[in-house]
């Protein structure tokens, strides 16, 4: 498959200080991480349920005031006496752009997750977080682990202020790719971000963890124009990282237009620009040392977990190297941890997610019904993941 059209398929998919302690069972001034704000209702919700748009306080990197929005859709069934159990839903890359926010194109968000009717059909409430504020100028905090962290949490909190939600206090985390590296994050911090809300589990399809060593491990020069795009051009307004640490005057101009291309509705621009950036050989194969700093800061490192894991990977997944999520699950076992791990060998990054909603659904549901989660970490440790490819089999892309 040529590296242009292999940008475009991916372009339809994907894609880290300590948090403060906070009460979530306490009232809420208007700054306050978790502080619900405003709501406007939405359509094209799937059958049986509703929709809103939200407005809610949380933190940024710094730990700095800033309001942000998502999506919480509703079953219209009634709620059980202890509150509706809730899903933090984190999406895949959309883009950087507010016009990508998924509160701003809902229909797309809701045709593109699969895995929300399924939820729903359970009875569960569906949180999902834009992890920005599409109608501010602050940049999209991409793969940017404390932010994502952040606005994750909040959003669980923000949802139970919300009447019409009518939420309990148990929630799971589940996200893909960018979403599945924010859950992770959200899973580190919940106990004292998030203290007072009783965490179930934690579901993770496709997780960036080492981003260092991923970055050096993709091989397709369309996957690493895209990343290496969005992750540039919203670091460098994050992080004030120059683009000019690596990138010319008209690199610098194609990650800026490409950081304006919607995953979801503007695939021909996407492939247009990042093969611009291929032929400009604007993408080095190892980003300069101004960057390394923030790759490891944002890396998803193994810690002990509140709540057992479920980590679905595929086998041919060039986006997310499937030997970097062996590697963490092994860690995360020996640190104890609850680990169940769906390998689907023939799956990539596109297809993973819809090829494991059941099992994963299924596997929430059990969380919440308090059934004991087992664990794979025997099988896990025992196992080798596919090898990575060689630095020859780069080069020759």
């Amino acid at each position: 498959m040529g590296a242009g059209l292999h940008a475009a398929l991916f372009v339809c998919a994907m894609a880290g200080c300590a948090g403060l302690s906070i009460d979530a069972n306490a009232a809420t001034s208007s700054d306050e991480p978790g502080h619900f704000i405003s709501k406007t209702p939405i359509g094209g919700a799937p059958d049986g349920a509703a929709a809103w748009k939200i407005r809610y306080a949380t933190r940024d990197e710094n730990n700095k005031p800033l309001e942000v929005t998502g999506i919480v859709v509703v079953p219209k069934s009634a709620a059980p006496a202890q509150g509706r159990d809730i899903v933090a839903w984190g999406r895949g890359t959309v883009g950087l752009a507010p016009v990508c926010a998924p509160s701003k194109t809902p229909k797309k968000m809701f045709e593109s997750t699969p895995g929300i009717p399924d939820a729903l059909k359970r009875g569960f409430l569906i949180a999902a977080p834009d992890f920005a504020d599409p109608d501010s100028e602050r940049p999209h905090p991409y793969l940017v682990g404390v932010a994502e962290a952040h606005a994750m949490l909040d959003i669980v909190r923000a949802v139970r202020e919300m009447p019409e939600a009518q939420a309990g206090k148990r929630y799971a985390l589940w996200g893909e790719s960018e979403g599945a590296h924010a859950a992770l994050w959200s899973a580190k911090f919940a106990p004292s971000y998030a203290a007072g809300l009783d965490l179930v589990g934690i579901a993770a399809d496709a997780p960036p963890t080492d981003l260092v060593k991923n970055f050096d491990m993709i091989y397709s020069p369309g996957v690493r124009a895209l990343i290496t795009g969005y992750v540039a051009d919203s670091w460098s307004k994050v992080y004030g990282i120059p683009l000019s640490s690596f990138a010319n005057a008209f690199g610098r101009m194609i990650i800026h237009q490409l950081a304006k291309d919607c995953t979801r509705f503007d695939v021909a621009s996407a492939f247009t620009n990042t093969t611009l950036l291929i032929l400009s050989k604007q993408v080095p194969y190892h980003l300069g040392a101004e960057w390394l700093p923030r790759l490891k800061e944002n890396s998803v490192v193994a810690v002990h977990l509140p709540a057992p894991l479920l980590i679905a990977q595929g086998g041919k997944d060039d986006v997310v190297m499937p030997a970097l999520t062996q590697a963490y699950a092994q860690a995360s076992c020996r640190l104890g941890n609850e680990v169940t791990l769906i390998w689907k060998p023939d799956d990539g990054h596109l297809t993973i997610t819809p090829s494991t909603i059941g099992p994963t659904v299924d596997w929430l549901a059990d969380r919440f019904a308090g059934k004991p989660a087992g664990s794979d970490c025997a099988s896990i440790e025992k196992a080798g993941a596919p090898l990575p490819p060689t630095s020859a089999h780069r080069a020759a892309q």
